[in-house]
């Protein structure tokens, strides 16, 4: 058997390489198959990319103007009943009282409310709708009552003060710590003033409490006062623009 060095079959293997060639059938399958790849994802023309970026655009363009319109009508008081943005805002109101977090008083929101159909009813004209208005603001500002009387500090004593049982309370614990601070040596001391810290921190968030509370019962009283001018101020108004009787002329003689 016919032994090859090393160099000479490497330099066959170089001849065959270079002889080697693809079947012209394999080529015209090959080139076909990508081609039709090509077209299946690539088979849309100018016009048809187009008009699907009209599509989207549209689509943005019109939630753009909800949102706007949105905006328009819940911050604005003239959106009142009877035009056609009024619905509109309602929605609005509705969506925030659904993201006011479960468990907490809903007075603040219940005023907000009442302040709005307040200021609504400096526009509207018809009878009808302004005093179905004023009822829905007395009611708003009964819930804002009510949901304010439950949320009120368990404990206050006449002007927000601490109430006289928590007062002796304290009392009774400042005299037991000072007995132990004369027998104890600093750091019974410093305990005494950690809770003495601790003991003023929770009368501030107390104080931030009844201070809130004392807030929200002046926005009530001062509703109720924009309510009652405004009604004052309706009824006036129809009684200046209402039409008077002219009394009869005399009989010609």
């Amino acid at each position: 058997m016919k032994k090859i060095t090393e160099e000479k079959l490497e330099q066959k293997l170089k001849t065959l390489a270079g002889e080697a060639k693809p079947n012209k059938n394999f080529e015209k399958a090959l080139l076909t198959k990508v081609k039709s790849q090509f077209k299946a994802t690539h088979n849309h023309s100018f016009w048809q990319n187009f008009s699907n970026f009209k599509v989207q655009f549209a689509g943005t363009v019109a939630i753009l103007a909800l949102a706007i319109t949105t905006n328009y009508a819940y911050q604005n008081d003239s959106v009142v009943p009877g035009k056609i943005l009024y619905p509109v805002k309602r929605g609005a109101e509705k969506v925030e009282a659904i993201f006011i977090p479960e468990g907490l008083p809903k007075s603040d929101y219940y005023l907000d409310m009442a302040e709005r159909r307040t200021e609504e009813l400096k526009y509207i004209k018809e009878d009808a709708k302004f005093e179905e208005t004023a009822n829905e603001t007395r009611k708003l500002l009964d819930l804002a009552k009510e949901e304010l009387a439950e949320t009120e500090p368990a404990e206050t004593y006449n002007n927000g003060s601490t109430s006289a049982p928590a007062m002796m309370m304290e009392m009774d614990s400042e005299a037991s710590l000072a007995d132990s601070a004369d027998e104890d040596d600093y750091a019974d001391e410093a305990d005494y003033a950690e809770e003495d810290d601790e003991s003023s921190s929770g009368t501030e968030e107390s104080d931030s409490d009844i201070s809130d509370e004392a807030t929200l019962q002046d926005r009530i009283q001062n509703a109720e006062s924009d309510l009652e001018k405004a009604e004052a101020a309706h009824k006036e108004e129809n009684t200046t623009n209402s039409p008077t009787t002219d009394s009869p002329a005399p009989a010609a003689q």
